[in-house]
């Protein structure tokens, strides 16, 4: 029997998970088993895999990341859909999707100006602002009643983007909460990603071994000047 489904047998790993490497690390005398999901895994079953595998412990949360995602594409459908008939809200994509704080002069001045429109896009934008409002709360009560208030406030909006959007909160909600507890937060973890893809880009594909050594060098920091004077401190 093969030594990754030996050891999935052993820890019970089934389902849309699965063994992807093990190795002894002889530093530290353990052994390192990275596990991930199968390709094509989605959000709804990862509950079931939680509760028939090693891991039915873990608690499922939905960082903020991916539920502002989600609500940034349901803003943007809703202004596609009127952008042929509203010539005010061509080239407005940036100046509604970005933060207020990541905003060029222009992009706030079209975005202010939006915003007190009569147009359906406008409300899509007033429940943008209002769902990163939600995250400010103290309390996990405060965050919760927010959230639900929200939640009826899209249902009563009857805009048709919001709607997908409203199933998957509905769906989710005890798991998009439960972030007020761990405050888990995948930002990091995303911007280290897009700087290895961008460096795995630009030299059309790395293999294995050696993509591991070019992740190292752009994400671990090191100063290469402590060994040889003429290489740079570090890698770009």
């Amino acid at each position: 029997m093969d030594h990754l489904v030996l050891f999935s047998e052993a820890l019970k790993i089934k389902n849309l998970w699965y063994i992807e490497n093990i190795e002894f690390d002889p530093l530290h005398h353990r052994l390192n088993i990275r596990i991930n999901f199968k390709k094509g895994a989605v959000f709804e079953h990862y509950n079931e895999c939680t509760k028939e595998s090693t891991f039915y412990k873990a608690h499922i949360t939905f960082d903020r990341f991916h539920i502002m995602k989600l609500v940034n594409e349901a803003v943007d459908a809703v202004r596609r859909s009127e952008v042929s008939m509203q010539p005010s809200l061509r080239k407005s994509r940036f100046a509604l999707l970005k933060n207020a704080s990541n905003l060029t002069q222009s992009q706030k001045k079209k975005r202010d100006y939006i915003s007190q429109l009569n147009l359906k896009t406008s409300r899509a934008l007033r429940m943008r602002d209002a769902f990163q409002e939600i995250y400010k709360s103290e309390t996990i009560d405060a965050f919760t009643h927010a959230l639900n208030e929200w939640y009826s406030w899209i249902v009563r909006s009857q805009l048709e983007p919001f709607k997908k959007l409203r199933r998957t909160i509905k769906k989710h909600m005890h798991v998009i909460v439960r972030w007020k507890v761990s405050q888990i937060n995948n930002d990091i973890l995303e911007a280290l990603n897009s700087v290895v893809q961008a460096a795995k880009r630009k030299a059309r594909g790395y293999g294995e071994k050696h993509f591991k050594i070019m992740a190292y060098f752009l994400t671990g920091k090191l100063n290469f000047k402590k060994f040889n004077d003429y290489l740079p401190a570090h890698f770009a």
